[in-house]
């Protein structure tokens, strides 16, 4: 039998950071087991599963701020590819988190930039993830995006998209492309780099031009194969 839930158990947790989160991401990627079930625990973090005979067939994780949900994975099991998981698990927690009160404002989600990212036998194909995303409605921040590095040591990861997976109405403009209120966003991103980094702005070039993108005006929404800057 099939179930798809929310997971709180430490166990549980492990068993999904190992079987489905470490094959897919690499470790500039991933933030500690014991910081996601840390999470869990605070209410910080989310995590939505789905589950077959014992076997973990997909997960999407959420961090939570105000106003904003950052979707941080969602991976598949390789056994269970094409078979609609990806699209369940995804619903699901978009349906969750855009209820949440004080973080269901936006839900959001970092995503390889296809034009710069190798396809890899076991965390995928850049490109067919972003058509993924695509087809789930997802439109890109037109901001020059990377991910901080999550602790010490690693790097950074460049090329990334910020995509829009769910916003209220009320914070897009009348044209439907522009993102009205930007204020939340850019706090969760201090929050993120903070938390990463140790400095809420960091003051390299690609910190600076990241958040000078924020304070320029509105920030546009942009449909899929339109890339950021065009």
């Amino acid at each position: 039998m099939t179930s798809l839930d929310h997971v709180t158990d430490p166990v549980h947790l492990a068993e999904i950071y190992r079987e489905l989160l470490e094959p897919h991401f690499g470790p500039e990627e991933l933030i500690e087991p014991q910081t996601l079930i840390r999470g869990v625990a605070d209410g910080v973090i989310d995590v939505i599963a789905q589950r077959e005979a014992g076997e973990w067939l997909g997960v999407a994780v959420g961090d939570f701020s105000p106003g904003v949900t950052l979707l941080s994975y969602l991976a598949v099991s390789e056994h269970a590819r094409g078979k609609g998981v990806g699209s369940q698990v995804l619903t699901s927690a978009i349906h969750d988190w855009s209820r949440r009160e004080g973080s269901g404002d936006l839900v959001i989600a970092e995503v390889e930039d296809p034009g710069h990212h190798p396809s890899h036998p076991l965390r995928g194909d850049p490109t067919r993830r972003f058509e993924f995303y695509a087809r789930h409605g997802a439109l890109v921040v037109d901001v020059p995006y990377f991910q901080p590095s999550l602790r010490e040591g690693l790097p950074r990861v460049p090329h990334m998209l910020l995509v829009v997976l769910w916003v209220r109405e009320q914070d897009r403009a009348d044209d439907g492309h522009t993102l009205r209120r930007t204020a939340p966003l850019v706090a969760m991103l201090e929050d993120y780099f903070e938390g990463a980094e140790g400095s809420a702005r960091p003051q390299d070039p690609d910190a600076a031009a990241l958040f000078k993108a924020f304070a320029e005006g509105p920030v546009r929404l942009l449909r899929p194969g339109v890339g950021p800057g065009r």
